[in-house]
């Protein structure tokens, strides 16, 4: 499975929304997704405003429960996703991260999309090809990002305490974000059937 971990700051708002829209996007695809705090707090369910979002989207928020990023074994997943660069760089320093493999959403999405389609020659990739592609491509992204000098991208603000329509509008984007994050990393492969 290829595994990507969505880290925010309280694990109660945007990572439990990028974790279930990235799932859902994903369906059919080898992956796995989780998420983390940086804030240490654990236990806590999803902040009731981006719940109420998440439902209207078709989405089940009611399992979740907030954890600590130094709990999360960011060291061994295939992918960090952060939301603001203070999130990727705890990752990285308190959670054990690979810096190669840890991005803000809007980084990796704009540089795995430059990468381009991938072919598989009129064929469906066969097992574990997926796997190695997206891994293949998050190494290659991680590439173009030192090429180009770590260009800066924009974060997405923590809407936590926010009314409903500034919740509607984070989770749209993390939304659209998600299902271009699946496209880049599978390069527009589908899954299996």
């Amino acid at each position: 499975m290829f595994e990507v971990l969505f880290v925010c700051t309280g694990n109660q708002c945007r990572s439990p929304a990028a974790e279930l829209m990235f799932r859902a996007r994903a369906a059919g695809y080898p992956v796995r997704a989780a998420s983390a705090g940086t804030l240490g707090h654990t236990g806590v369910p999803i902040a009731p405003t981006m719940a109420r979002v998440l439902a209207e989207l078709g989405l089940d928020p009611g399992s979740h429960r907030s954890r600590a990023l130094h709990d999360a074994g960011a060291a061994s997943v295939d992918l960090v996703i952060g939301f603001e660069q203070e999130h990727v760089a705890k990752a990285v320093v308190e959670g054990g991260g690979a810096p190669e493999r840890t991005f803000l959403l809007t980084e990796a999405v704009s540089l795995l999309e430059r990468l381009g389609p991938e072919t598989a020659a009129g064929r469906r990739p066969g097992p574990g090809e997926l796997e190695a592609i997206a891994r293949r491509r998050v190494a290659a992204a991680h590439t173009v990002r030192v090429r180009d000098g770590f260009p800066m991208a924009p974060g997405i603000d923590d809407p936590i305490g926010a009314g409903i329509a500034d919740m509607r509008a984070t989770a749209q984007a993390i939304l659209e974000l998600c299902e271009r994050l699946v496209r880049g990393l599978f390069g527009g492969l589908a899954p299996p059937p």
